[in-house]
């Protein structure tokens, strides 16, 4: 993933659902984002955060914010930490030809 975005630390409970939320809005200055998702892992590695949850967005505003909210069931008692990977569009971002980010 080139385009993460790590949580801190989570002590989560197993078997526990939990609600993971938040809020995003394009700018304007740089229309670069294909779509984001998000992933989870015991470690802050990039090669931790493999498995994807809840759905990706695709649709992008500049005058209001959207909210990506979805539940997480801790599979056991530990420490979690999300990731929000962003995918660029193709071929419009500077430095990004390639789809790159787990797809």
């Amino acid at each position: 993933h080139n385009n993460l975005l790590v949580t801190p630390a989570f002590e989560l409970q197993g078997g526990i659902t939990y609600r993971f939320s938040f809020f995003h809005k394009e700018d304007g200055t740089n229309i670069c984002w294909d779509s984001l998702y998000v992933t989870w892992g015991r470690s802050n590695r990039k090669d931790s955060m493999t498995t994807k949850f809840g759905r990706a967005l695709t649709k992008f505003s500049f005058d209001e914010f959207v909210r990506f909210q979805e539940d997480f069931t801790a599979p056991t008692t530990g420490v979690y930490y999300f990731g929000i990977v962003v995918v660029p569009l193709l071929g419009v971002c500077p430095g990004h030809s390639s789809r790159s980010f787990g797809d």
